[in-house]
């Protein structure tokens, strides 16, 4: 059984077309390629960014394939109401989510000791931890009832490997990724595949938005400076890479031994599903000695 439903019988992918995909943060980069590549492979693409002019210049792109076939949800996805008001549109529009990805999100910068602005931190929860698992609280249900579904939330390494002065990113990434560790061992068997995808070394605006990196706090902290400086170039993966890693976890039917799972899109996929297969304790965040 593939994990999406299939309801079309023209061109595109056989598994995605006619279907109804979200992507949030699809104004730029990584969630860009994305919306792009499920459409091209003919989904109906729901594109949720705060910036309207970035998704409606994707919706545009996305039109030029199909018409009809993309729309442009201007949200914070932070919001205690707007991930009910995204799946409430794109039902209206497209009819019921086959396939989430949860791509927004933002950082911060800054050593805790000298952070003067706790709120900032607290929203870096907000957005990157409370946006998805809202969201996927909303899909969840109807994805289960019908049996069939993909969510996908891209993570970081961030989760499996410590990192100074980013403490708030990395701790809602591996809150992230326990959240569908977890919820693999409520639903697991009942069709709906979820993933978190760790993106690798991707150029993006993230760290460029303002107020990311505390300019005061790298004047007097240098190894704050020797870590900004030791990220500049590094970036490596294409976002399109990102997104056609997307669309095997979507199509591949093998995908679903990797459901609940840290999938590394810098590794072999078809690899990590072999490995997993042999080792299911594999690609599980652990605590050990305990």
């Amino acid at each position: 059984m593939h994990p999406v439903d299939n309801d079309s019988e023209t061109t595109g992918s056989p598994v995605l077309k006619g279907t109804t995909t979200i992507v949030t943060g699809a104004g730029r980069g990584i969630g860009k390629a994305i919306a792009l590549a499920f459409a091209q492979e003919g989904a109906n693409v729901v594109c949720v960014s705060r910036t309207a002019s970035e998704i409606e210049a994707v919706v545009s792109q996305i039109e030029s394939f199909t018409p009809g076939s993309g729309i442009a949800v201007i949200a914070d996805i932070s919001s205690s109401t707007s991930a009910k008001l995204i799946v409430e549109t794109a039902v209206q529009r497209f009819g019921p989510v086959s396939v989430l990805i949860n791509n927004a999100g933002i950082d911060k910068i800054n050593s805790v000791e000298h952070e003067r602005d706790f709120e900032s931190w607290w929203r870096v929860l907000e957005v990157n931890l409370r946006g998805p698992a809202a969201l996927i609280h909303q899909v969840l249900p109807s994805m289960l009832s019908r049996g069939t579904g993909v969510i996908i939330s891209l993570g970081s390494r961030n989760a499996a490997i410590d990192f100074p002065f980013m403490t708030a990113y990395s701790a809602a990434k591996t809150a992230l990724l326990r959240f569908h560790q977890c919820l693999e061992q409520e639903i697991q068997g009942r069709g709906v595949l979820h993933f978190y995808l760790q993106p690798g070394d991707v150029a993006t605006a993230l760290t460029h938005q303002p107020g990311v990196i505390d300019l005061d706090t790298v004047e007097k902290v240098p190894a704050l400076q020797e870590m900004l400086e030791s990220t500049v170039g590094r970036s490596t993966t294409s976002p399109y890479h990102v997104a056609d890693i997307c669309l095997q976890l979507a199509v591949n039917e093998n995908s679903r031994h990797l459901s609940g799972r840290y999938v590394d899109s810098e590794r072999d996929l078809q690899r990590i599903i072999q490995e997993v297969r042999a080792d299911p304790s594999l690609y599980r965040l652990t605590m050990m000695g305990i």
